[in-house]
């Protein structure tokens, strides 16, 4: 995996015509986002360039990202995308949620004709947070 991180490096560090001469990869974007590496959010451009080429080759940190997210972000509406249930059921038991947590829970989107109705529950749900 060792050359896929170096082009991955030397990729992230190309401009793109498209871009109009800025780098292929922004920052910051809109959402903060965790990197598999460190189980943290990315800090700047560079860290993130460094973070997505190292997580080719380096072990992935998601327990740690899950908790980081529950724990430190407070985090209570997750949404698994893809298919089969192995990562929603997994945060699930992560992070307590088996439908307990108000205004939380874990969608899946394993179909594109579910994001209407994901995004419903999400907005029923975000409703019921802000009542209490």
């Amino acid at each position: 995996m060792k050359p896929a991180a170096e082009m991955m490096l030397e990729l992230l560090g190309k401009p793109s015509s498209e871009a109009k001469g800025e780098d292929v990869v922004t920052f910051p974007g809109l959402m903060p986002c965790v990197s598999n590496v460190s189980a943290r959010p990315f800090k700047n451009r560079e860290e993130l360039k460094d973070l997505l080429a190292r997580q080719c080759v380096e072990t992935v940190h998601w327990h740690e990202s899950i908790q980081y997210l529950d724990r430190e972000e407070k985090v209570r509406r997750w949404i698994g995308i893809g298919p089969g249930k192995v990562g929603r059921n997994l945060v699930g038991k992560e992070v307590g949620m088996k439908g307990a947590v108000k205004g939380g829970g874990v969608w899946g989107i394993s179909d594109p004709r579910e994001v209407e109705s994901v995004m419903r529950g999400l907005e029923a749900t975000a409703q019921a947070e802000d009542e209490d």
